[in-house]
């Protein structure tokens, strides 16, 4: 059986990922394919075919959501860090090995890239400094290797990301200063694992000038025509 094309969803908070990555799932079910969806902390796994969605491993997702919805509250670094390590342990040494052995999806949608936000998460959490080739060997180290076929990055303003924060649509321990260092960083990362052959392609939506059902389509029509 072929392998499943795998799909990642990138970006600050805010970016608007997981709205865009959910609505290319159903528009991709709709015409037939098979979807593994690995969300990112906070949401459980789910195999998506036609309109029907079964979620999975729900008791170790919303354990590893606690453990980081504490961090956030008591700003407490290692508890980001280590719910962020672990969930990225299980989605690639669990999670998606048993959607593809058990479910044998078409596609795996990934909202966030496991290699591209854990490197963002290293810089943005006292590594800096380190090589990107030794901050790749840890987290293949952790979550197993494997190859994105499509990386969508989405880059929205950051001031606009930061209101978002603000108004509890997503994380929101992210300041906007953090937001616009870590937007810059993003090109940096993502071309130095597409030389190091981690990425396969790489597109960039700039979601100021295109709304969410806008950025689902493009990034629908560049997945059929991969």
């Amino acid at each position: 059986m072929p392998e499943a094309m795998r799909v990642s969803f990138t970006g600050i908070d805010g970016a608007g990922k997981s709205t865009t990555a959910q609505l290319v799932a159903r528009m991709l079910a709709n015409k037939g394919k098979k979807v593994g969806f690995l969300p990112s902390i906070g949401l459980t796994p789910y195999i998506i075919e036609n309109r029907q969605e079964e979620h999975l491993f729900c008791e170790a997702s919303n354990k590893i959501a606690s453990l980081y919805k504490e961090g956030q509250e008591e700003h407490n670094v290692l508890k980001i860090f280590a719910s962020s390590i672990l969930f990225v342990a299980m989605q690639g040494r669990v999670w998606e090995p048993n959607l593809i052995k058990n479910y044998h999806p078409d596609i795996i949608l990934q909202d966030r890239d496991r290699l591209v936000d854990s490197i963002i998460m290293f810089l943005m959490y006292g590594m800096k400094g380190l090589p990107i080739s030794l901050m790749t060997s840890v987290v293949e180290a952790v979550a197993g290797k494997n190859t994105t076929d499509d990386l969508f990055l989405l880059t929205p303003d950051p001031m606009t990301a930061w209101n978002r924060i603000k108004d509890g649509k997503t994380d929101g321990h992210e300041s906007l200063d953090k937001l616009e260092i870590m937007a810059s960083q993003y090109p940096f990362i993502i071309n130095a694992l597409i030389s190091m052959g981690r990425i396969t392609k790489y597109i960039s939506i700039d979601t100021k000038e295109h709304d969410a059902g806008e950025t689902a389509n493009i990034v629908y029509n560049e997945i059929v025509d991969h």
